[in-house]
């Protein structure tokens, strides 16, 4: 019967691959870098559409039209909304997910070496 022996080395290779712990440790560093990431970022704009009127009707007035005759008695209502920050919330809010992700990621070399 062959008896498998493990290295020092593959031993820790294996403990540090499988350690759910520490995978949930490395995933949050993951999740600190993406929210720095998306701090640099404007917020998603808000785009909604409302009272859509697509025929005809006899009140209806004639307008011009949009793209070849549509558009000529068809009403739509669009609306866009853009957030802009103001008074440095922007590069706050990176300095704290900057700062939350540091703290991952020494938090993770400490998990690592002990």
């Amino acid at each position: 019967m062959p008896e498998n022996h493990l290295q020092k080395s593959e031993i820790e290779q294996v403990f540090l691959t499988h350690n759910l712990s520490l995978m949930a440790q490395r995933f949050q560093m993951k999740q600190a870098e993406a929210a720095v990431l998306q701090a640099k970022l404007w917020p998603n704009p808000k785009i909604s559409i409302g009272e859509v009127n697509l025929w005809k009707n006899s009140s209806s007035e004639e307008l011009p039209a949009l793209m070849g005759n549509y558009g000529r008695y068809q009403q739509v209502e669009m609306e866009l909304e853009q957030t802009i920050e103001l008074a440095g919330k922007k590069k706050n809010g990176y300095s704290c997910n900057s700062l939350k992700r540091r703290m991952r990621n020494f938090s993770l070399r400490n998990y690592s070496a002990t």
